[in-house]
């Protein structure tokens, strides 16, 4: 099960590590002194179920990376695969992260 973001930021901060940059939900981490550097960004994921009862996920800010399943908790695990397998390729490439820029909100109809 994937750690939640604020046991991460407590556990890059035990470690030494600092916000370098910060804008919007998208940090830059590093230590002081260091080179490494680690980006944590929160997506907007969006979950939508089908006709046939079955799940969708994807982010809006993360061309490419969706994922479906028969239920709302397979899709969820799913799309945390998609999100890893996309952050490992793009490290791989030596490309940044998207910016999330996506948002979120509600209305009410009337």
């Amino acid at each position: 099960m994937p750690k939640k973001y604020r046991e991460v930021r407590s556990a890059l901060k035990a470690a030494g590590w600092e916000v370098l940059r910060q804008r919007g939900s998208h940090e830059v981490w590093g230590k002081p002194g260091e080179t490494g550097r680690i980006v944590e960004a929160e997506y907007i994921v969006i979950f939508e179920q089908a006709e046939d009862g079955g799940w969708g996920a994807y982010l809006p800010d993360l061309p490419g990376v969706v994922a479906l399943a028969a239920t709302r908790d397979e899709v969820s695990e799913r799309i945390h695969e998609a999100v890893d397998a996309y952050v490992r390729e793009m490290a791989d490439l030596g490309k940044p992260l998207p910016e999330p820029v996506a948002a979120a909100g509600t209305i009410q109809a009337p």
